[in-house]
């Protein structure tokens, strides 16, 4: 699980969405290639690239389903 990974369809859009500047491009794509491969040679169901992904992600699963709605309309003006 990670938000975005630095890769030119991220880096250089024709249209970037809010969110790639809200959450950032933290995680670079061999970084993600080694989490794969780590995935496909163990027993496991979640897999975080960074720590702070996982911090974040235990975060949001704390916030009430309410919360994280208003929040995601408020980012996405919806």
């Amino acid at each position: 699980m990670v938000a975005y990974v630095a890769a030119p369809m991220v880096n250089r859009p024709d249209r970037k969405a809010k969110w790639v500047d809200i959450l950032g491009i933290n995680v670079a794509a061999d970084q993600v290639a080694e989490i794969v491969w780590a995935a496909d040679h163990q027993r496991r169901v979640h897999w975080f690239v960074t720590e702070a992904d996982a911090t974040i992600a235990a975060q949001v699963d704390q916030t009430p389903w309410e919360e994280r709605a208003a929040i995601t309309r408020s980012i996405a003006r919806f």
